[in-house]
């Protein structure tokens, strides 16, 4: 290679290996974790958590919807038709269809809803209507013993595959309607890898016995950035795809200018 190729070269391959350690840390920050359990009173598992920094601990309790959790009280085995494709539902052991207005088949009202008294940016909680059935699960960092106790809110995203509910810490303030927000307390986790123990301390008896995943959330979303420069850095990789392409089509136009007989 000659000296003015080399030359050519330099800027591509700094910004190459700036690219490619950017993506391993950005892989880091918005990779979740995910454990996987029958959500049962008395259930105890250990998971790992890995951190470049020290951030919180953002959970989710993800369901499956009912079919693939064999529940017998919302099941739809017995129906010959979806009922979120038709409108009705139709069980061939009654011979007459049910007509559903929407998709509620697959609402899970044992989830609860985001309906909520008051103003909580004046009362500093939320109050909900229909908080569901109760989850608590405690979390303990095995390093330190530091243990907090969180409950899961009602269902904020739940779908025809699944729903999910944010666990926040728990407050004994005798209301299971009433929820401190924004959430305070919680865990923080360490740079490095964290070994947390999940005690599943309450459920209730319409969810109990479900398959469920934990999600640890990542520290890096999309629409949420936290303060640190560090994670406002990385945020910009969610572009990544532009970059990729961007020093791919350098790296070509570098290789078509290498090419012998090409005019220097």
């Amino acid at each position: 290679m000659s000296p003015r190729m080399k030359n050519l070269w330099k800027p591509w391959i700094i910004l190459a290996s700036i690219f490619t350690v950017g993506m391993a840390a950005f892989l880091v920050f918005t990779t979740p974790t995910n454990v996987s359990f029958p959500l049962v009173k008395g259930t105890k598992l250990t998971v790992s958590a890995f951190r470049l920094q020290q951030s919180g601990l953002p959970l989710i309790l993800e369901f499956k919807k009912a079919v693939d959790n064999k529940r017998p009280e919302h099941d739809n085995s017995a129906t010959s038709v979806d009922p979120c494709k038709t409108g009705y539902l139709y069980y061939p052991a009654s011979g007459e269809p049910i007509k559903v207005k929407e998709c509620l088949f697959y609402k899970r009202p044992e989830h609860g809803s985001q309906a909520t008294h008051f103003d909580w940016r004046k009362t500093g909680y939320l109050y909900y209507v229909s908080p569901g059935e109760p989850v608590k699960i405690r979390i303990t960092k095995m390093a330190t013993k530091e243990s907090v106790i969180f409950e899961a809110t009602p269902g904020d995203a739940c779908n025809d595959d699944r729903c999910r509910r944010r666990l926040v810490p728990y407050i004994d303030d005798g209301d299971p309607k009433r929820f401190t927000w924004p959430p305070t307390g919680g865990l923080l986790l360490p740079a490095g890898n964290s070994d947390l123990q999940i005690d599943v301390m309450e459920v209730g008896e319409r969810i109990s016995g479900e398959q469920v995943t934990l999600k640890i959330e990542p520290p890096l979303d999309f629409k949420f950035v936290s303060a640190d420069p560090l994670s406002r850095l990385l945020w910009w990789f969610f572009f990544w795809p532009f970059y990729a392409f961007v020093l791919l089509a350098w790296a070509i136009l570098l290789i078509l200018i290498g090419l012998p007989g090409t005019p220097e």
